[in-house]
């Protein structure tokens, strides 16, 4: 285990940028069903229950990497969401983020949840999150986004728009507003922690016919 975490350091540490012909959700949240991000303690709280509801329900095909995995980076996130700092801007097309960390290990996390996301995402069919509407809508419009991914020292810079390849204005719109309340969703996750993961997230009333 700590072997493999030095690995994931190194490959990690390179800050190399990642451009992808992004998926919502590699967030993300990111990205966990896009990025859950934590920092309250177990005390109480069963993170059986988003298990079941993240990955059996949404369903996962992401390659060979295991549920186990990214829950336990789920996990690990939520747990440590104080030591957590997000910001994001809408832009015309998109949204500009920046996840970050003063603790090195946290950081090294959200690198991770974001790879893992990336990752997920370029497998075509995976998935995660299913039952949230937010999310249904994020991964069956994969291929109009455009994602990319800068690693930093003390986290992720991220940069996230509607594809080239979108030229209905409807379709652009809906787009937009997906990847646009997808980080509005993945900051409540930093900030609401479990409560926030459990809830259901509507998509945007353009999409329904996309």
């Amino acid at each position: 285990m700590i072997k493999a975490q030095l690995v994931q350091f190194f490959f990690f540490a390179t800050q190399v940028t990642l451009v992808v012909s992004a998926r919502l959700g590699r967030n993300w949240g990111g990205d966990h069903g896009g990025m859950g991000h934590g920092g309250m303690g177990h005390g109480g709280v069963d993170h059986g229950d988003m298990d079941q509801e993240g990955m059996d329900r949404g369903g996962m095909d992401h390659g060979g990497m295991g549920n186990g995995e990214m829950m336990q980076m789920i996990h690990n996130l939520l747990d440590h969401r104080e030591d957590i700092e997000r910001n994001y801007e809408n832009t015309d097309t998109g949204i500009e983020s920046w996840t970050t960390s003063g603790k090195p290990n946290v950081a090294l996390w959200i690198q991770t949840h974001v790879y893992q996301m990336t990752t997920l995402m370029d497998s075509e069919t995976g998935g995660i999150r299913l039952w949230d509407d937010l999310f249904e809508r994020a991964f069956a419009l994969r291929d109009n986004h455009e994602l990319m991914v800068n690693n930093t020292a003390d986290g992720v810079h991220v940069v996230q728009k509607v594809s080239d390849n979108v030229v209905d204005i409807d379709e652009a719109e809906c787009t937009t507003e997906l990847i646009q309340e997808h980080a509005e969703v993945v900051s409540k996750f930093v900030d609401r922690g479990m409560s926030e993961m459990h809830a259901n997230h509507p998509a945007p009333e353009k999409c329904a016919v996309y």
